[in-house]
């Protein structure tokens, strides 16, 4: 009796489990084979044999949903809007959900192509992020978003990089700020770690991000100069709209070599808005304490403000920032700006450039005299100007990771130049090879259903979540946030 008691439970979960495959797996497309020969005809450039295949099955499967996706996407490519919109406005489809993600996509698209931005923001927003959606709908979909959503990250990222090479004078990166009359060379090692987190857009979106940067020297008269850069910064998104701001509180510790741990600490509030498309604001405000010079604790309040655009067919971002700096000794109050630029441009099929330009200008408003002669050796008011490039040469190794020969440039004059202890002006070059791994993605969107042998439509001009770029203008400006960071320009 036992035995037909767990018999009948095994095969009762059994059923079950078939009827789950069932229900989830689709039986596969008869149009498959037909898509399949399309696929291959344009991966050998031959447009009209697959405009009359898929054609033909269009005609011989008129209820197929994967075909009239197909044909819709076809004639958007090709510039048929008309036909696209008949094909998805047809009845009969979408059936799976799958397929419902697919149809709001190719709205999406076919108002990308025509640059209709609202009309493509609206189809994005309709799909969410939880709707399931084919392998190379997910990618899609991020392309589309990144370009026409405000705003938009994907909802987990994570990228390190790991940079080796040699720097002609250490002290171009210290944190202690000071430089010295000789320039350690160094060999020199920089680990990163980014991550970005989400949950999924709403009226209210929050959001957690973990960055560690490290600069380590093995010279010994450099050793002590190595530092280590950790913060962390929640937010909250508010609203969905292009003006919709975001509110963070970020933590930040500096850790340096010569202070055997601790170096200096920061708490301070950000706020980040995008009032047009491709401009960003950023406002950040807060306090900064220096464990080993107490001279240096000071209130901060930054601004600054980002432009993506085109020069000729070149994306090019150019940014300026302002900051003052309020500090517990007046010597070191500091009033000061940036203005950068950055661009990056395809050099051969798989290669890519990108160039980089700052130049910062601070004054110490109420330094010289005594306090002057013991904080920067002078009892002249200091004055910096700060220049710095960049050059790298990056090519991909796989959509999670890529290589590239970095070239930096910083050269700073200072008033503050006496030859004793405290000596600021500074001269650096640096030859970096960096590699760079990274991971995007939507843990919150649905799992797709599993269709054996579908083939995949073929998108072009998808940017996936690679590590070199993502849509490349909204790329851009954030490479040129982390040049801010890399070059102490502060900008939040």
């Amino acid at each position: 009796m036992r035995g037909a008691y767990r018999r009948s439970i095994l095969l009762l979960a059994a059923f079950a489990a078939v009827s789950v495959s069932a229900e989830t797996l689709p039986a596969a497309s008869p149009g498959n084979d037909a898509l399949a020969a399309v696929a291959q005809a344009l991966s050998q450039g031959d447009v009209l044999a697959a405009r009359s295949r898929l054609a033909r099955a269009a005609a011989e499967q008129p209820d197929d949903c994967a075909v009239r996706g197909w044909l819709a996407w076809f004639e958007i490519e090709t510039g048929g809007w008309g036909s696209a919109q008949a094909q998805l406005d047809l009845p009969g489809c979408p059936l799976l959900p799958e397929d419902r993600g697919r149809w709001a996509l190719l709205r999406a698209l076919a108002a990308d192509r025509r640059d209709e931005d609202a009309r493509a923001g609206e189809a994005l927003r309709s799909l969410g992020e939880s709707q399931p959606l084919w392998p190379e709908d997910r990618r899609l979909a991020h392309t589309l978003s990144a370009r026409h959503l405000p705003g938009y990250t994907a909802p987990l990222e994570v990228r390190a990089d790991g940079a080796r090479g040699a720097t002609s004078n250490a002290f171009a990166s210290s944190p202690i700020d000071s430089a010295g009359l000789e320039t350690p060379a160094s060999a020199i090692l920089r680990p990163g770690l980014q991550i970005r987190a989400r949950t999924p857009a709403a009226a209210i979106t929050p959001s957690l991000e973990i960055v560690a940067r490290g600069h380590g020297f093995s010279a010994a008269s450099a050793r002590e100069l190595s530092h280590a850069v950790v913060s962390a910064a929640g937010g909250l998104r508010l609203g969905r709209g292009r003006v919709g701001p975001t509110l963070r509180y970020r933590h930040e510790e500096l850790l340096l070599d010569a202070s055997g741990g601790r170096y200096a600490a920061s708490d301070r509030g950000e706020l980040e808005v995008e009032p047009l498309r491709h401009l960003t604001l950023l406002g950040g405000a807060g306090r900064r304490t220096f464990f080993e010079d107490d001279w240096r604790t000071r209130t901060e309040w930054e601004l600054a403000g980002f432009l993506v655009t085109r020069l000729a067919r070149w994306p090019l971002v150019v940014g300026a920032a302002l900051r003052c700096f309020d500090a517990r000794r007046t010597v070191h109050d500091q009033i000061g700006g940036t203005l950068s630029a950055a661009s990056e441009l395809p050099v051969r099929a798989e290669l890519r450039a990108r160039l980089a330009v700052s130049l910062s200008y601070d004054v110490f408003p109420r330094s010289g005299g005594r306090d002057g002669l013991v904080a920067f050796g002078t009892e002249a008011k200091r004055r910096d100007a700060t220049l710095r490039l960049s050059g790298e040469l990056w090519r991909p190794l796989t959509a999670r990771a890529a290589v590239a020969l970095r070239y930096e440039l910083s050269h700073r004059s200072s008033t503050a130049d006496a030859s004793g202890l405290r000596y600021y002006p500074y001269s650096d070059h640096r030859l970096l090879v960096l590699v760079r791994v990274g991971h995007g993605g939507n843990p919150w969107r649905a799992r797709s259903a599993q269709d054996a042998g579908r083939p995949q439509l073929p998108y072009r001009g998808l940017g996936e979540f690679q590590v070199m770029w993502d849509d490349e203008m909204r790329q851009l400006l954030r490479q040129e946030e982390d040049l801010a960071s890399d070059c102490g320009c502060t900008v939040p």
